[in-house]
């Protein structure tokens, strides 16, 4: 028997978050849906730094799509992994 995971509560701009251009726009909410976070632990982590703020979008707190995307991707440190020619700038350990 298998169990489906429910899309039921999941904001739909998260649930394609893929699917936007790096232009597009998303509030708080689907960044911190992202990091797997509360909006109040965004605040905070803009507040001292570690995030970038929001832009004004038309009197509104907005990320851009490819900003959050760069910032995740350095957090996690995956764009060091990331190699063009289909390798791995550093040696990848496996775990048996």
């Amino acid at each position: 028997m298998t169990t489906a995971i429910s899309d039921a509560g999941v904001e739909p701009t998260l649930k394609h978050f893929d699917e936007l251009p790096d232009s597009a726009h998303v509030d708080i909410g689907v960044v911190a849906g992202l990091l797997g976070v509360h909006p109040s632990t965004i605040r905070r982590r803009i507040s001292e730094g570690s995030l970038p703020a929001p832009q004004d979008v038309l009197g509104m707190q907005r990320y851009q799509v490819g900003v959050v995307r760069n910032t995740i991707l350095k957090a996690f440190d995956l764009i060091s992994l990331d190699d063009p020619n289909g390798g791995f700038d550093k040696e990848v350990a496996h775990v048996e």
